[in-house]
């Protein structure tokens, strides 16, 4: 057995157990914890398969950010009710064991019969590859998601966008925003954010440019961009605050108007919705939607209608 069968049947394993503690787990800090676990297994194994793109949104999005989100409301039911910090023992129904029996088996056909299909070289593939100079950029990813289906990207910044919206609605009767574990900052602390956070803008922008041509984009760059939102907070250098300035609501819906404005551009000047802008173009829009997609997922997190600056 080769050393690549291996690795690949270790990650097979891990996900499966770490998924069964998600659903299992004795508690909601404990499947919280697996959950985080589960994403970064998950980037693993997207990057064994060769999917660097994947890879960084898993781990930045689907372990990063999805579960600071998850501690955030984890300690809001905490506060609430305190009876949810305690580990319980969820019944189980007789019908879970066959329904996952019958999950199982639907997964089982589904991969059988992909695999079974007679293999195309990908049409699709190829004509993204072939239209991708007029593009102006050199990732195949960047390109389909800006150009190619830029629709998708534009639905999912409205989909995040409204997510805030809800949260905000939901949460609007009784606000337990995220703050600082106490008003001192350790002078250790201070030392170490004024590291971290430029470091963290650098490495935002960093994945920001080299998503035109090589693994990275918006969305990658503007879940770094919110875990440095998210150190903030915690350390007390940002606060919530109960209402949005007129500069941060704007941030908020600028990359769904930088995309807007890119689709229709080339029908102004007499061309097709969402031709090929070119690669400085494309970057620009990405710029925007990295800061709104950070500046979301903070204030998602936050649990608040705005964030201000706390005097140092």
């Amino acid at each position: 057995m080769s050393a690549g069968l291996l690795i690949d049947l270790s990650l097979v394993l891990m996900l499966v157990g770490l998924a069964l503690q998600v659903v299992r787990g004795h508690g909601l800090f404990r499947g919280i914890v697996f959950f985080v676990a589960f994403g970064l297994a998950m980037a693993l194994a997207w990057a064994r398969l060769g999917v660097p793109d994947l890879a960084l949104a898993d781990a930045a999005i689907g372990a990063g950010v999805t579960g600071a989100l998850m501690l955030a409301a984890f300690r809001r039911l905490v506060e609430l009710d305190p009876a949810q910090a305690r580990p319980t023992v969820a019944p189980h129904s007789p019908l879970a064991l066959a329904i996952a029996l019958l999950a199982a088996l639907l997964v089982a056909v589904i991969g059988l019969t992909t695999i079974g299909l007679e293999h195309d070289p990908g049409r699709a593939g190829g004509q993204v590859l072939e239209r991708l100079p007029e593009t102006g950029l050199g990732n195949p990813v960047t390109g389909v998601l800006l150009v190619f289906r830029g629709f998708d990207t534009l639905l999912e910044m409205v989909v995040l966008l409204a997510a805030l919206l809800g949260a905000r609605i939901v949460t609007a009767g009784d606000r337990v925003p995220v703050r600082a574990a106490s008003g001192e900052v350790l002078p250790l602390v201070g030392s170490l954010r004024a590291i971290v956070i430029p470091l963290t803008l650098l490495v935002a922008v960093h994945l920001l440019i080299q998503g035109a041509d090589d693994a990275g984009g918006a969305f990658q760059a503007g879940a770094v961009l919110a875990a440095a939102g998210v150190l903030l907070l915690l350390s007390g250098r940002l606060v919530p605050s109960e209402r949005a300035t007129g500069m941060l609501r704007f941030a908020l819906v600028l990359g769904i108007a930088a995309f807007m404005l890119m689709a229709w551009w080339p029908i102004m000047q007499g061309r097709g919705l969402l031709a090929p802008p070119g690669k400085g173009t494309i970057l620009a829009v990405e710029a925007a939607m990295m800061l709104s997609i950070g500046l979301t997922l903070t204030l998602l997190f936050s649990g608040s209608a705005g964030v201000r600056a706390e005097p140092s």
